[in-house]
């Protein structure tokens, strides 16, 4: 990838909770989530174990040889799960990636369950279709993944590190021509990449935090204008995740016909942000 070295953090931290829909990823390839014009660049995702990861508490599985024929195969949003997910289908997979089009993918010959003690890194690309399985763990399955990949792309974005649909730059970990070279995360680490999202869809996010105001003579105690704060905060705290990667899959109804308010917000928001042209007309899909 180098001389020149960027990390992208798709996800910084993960929690897996015990059989919660929202961190039981379907399978998908990481390439799904990234602007096409960078889907044939060495992106790589570094995923790490900070606690054994089982099947228990739900570890991954990986699709052996999906990546070698360099294919973004097609996903879909929604289809299995009402979330913000990609996600490939077993028949597409086999269909697009192995040739083995209306086989079964078998365990343990296309398809490996993938445990990992604590402080174990997985490396691959992001054609590497992938998925988390479900925990049926008491505890909390904790990991952390980056992406790292060439400093410039072939196809340039709107800035040279911009790798993310124009939203937030990557951070240049390594300079060539700079031995000693070290990281700024000063101003990097507090962009808020969800409510970059969130802005580049004209959606409110709904979140963000009040300042109480010097209390005045005959006005409530702080106490209690500190739980009304409180309270009104818990009341608009919005957990909806929308991603510019929702333009380019098709959006599908539930199999058992769960609502989805992710993609109902995405829907919601301006056509003309989410019009998948704009990738097309630039050459860059």
């Amino acid at each position: 990838m180098g001389p020149d070295i960027a990390l992208n953090p798709a996800w910084n931290l993960r929690g897996k909770m015990p059989s919660h829909e929202e961190t039981v990823v379907p399978w998908h390839q990481d390439n799904s989530y990234w602007e096409p014009r960078i889907w044939d660049e060495q992106v790589l995702t570094v995923w790490v174990a900070l606690v054994d990861a089982t099947v228990e508490n739900g570890c991954m599985q990986m699709m052996k040889g999906g990546h070698k024929p360099g294919k973004t195969a097609s996903h879909t949003i929604g289809t299995t799960t009402s979330t913000w997910y990609t996600e490939v289908s077993e028949d597409t997979m086999a269909g697009e990636l192995l040739g083995k089009k209306g086989a079964e993918l078998q365990e343990g010959v296309d398809k490996f369950t993938v445990e990992a003690k604590a402080g174990s890194i997985l490396i691959f690309p992001g054609t590497t279709p992938h998925r988390s399985l479900n925990s049926t763990s008491s505890n909390i399955r904790w990991s952390c993944d980056f992406r790292l990949h060439p400093k410039a792309a072939k196809r340039p974005g709107q800035r040279e590190l911009d790798w993310f649909y124009g939203l937030k730059d990557s951070l240049l970990l390594r300079k060539d021509s700079e031995p000693d070279f070290k990281p700024d995360y000063s101003e990097w680490a507090v962009k808020d990449r969800t409510e970059l999202q969130d802005e580049a869809l004209s959606k409110d996010s709904g979140g963000g935090s009040s300042t109480s105001a010097p209390a005045k003579e005959g006005a409530e105690p702080p106490e209690k204008k500190l739980k009304q704060d409180a309270e009104a905060a818990d009341q608009v705290f919005d957990t909806t995740i929308v991603g510019p990667w929702m333009d380019l899959w098709d959006l599908e109804e539930h199999v058992e016909m769960k609502p989805n308010q992710h993609l109902e917000s995405y829907l919601e928001s301006d056509p003309t942000s989410r019009d998948p042209k704009k990738y097309i007309a630039n050459g860059h899909w």
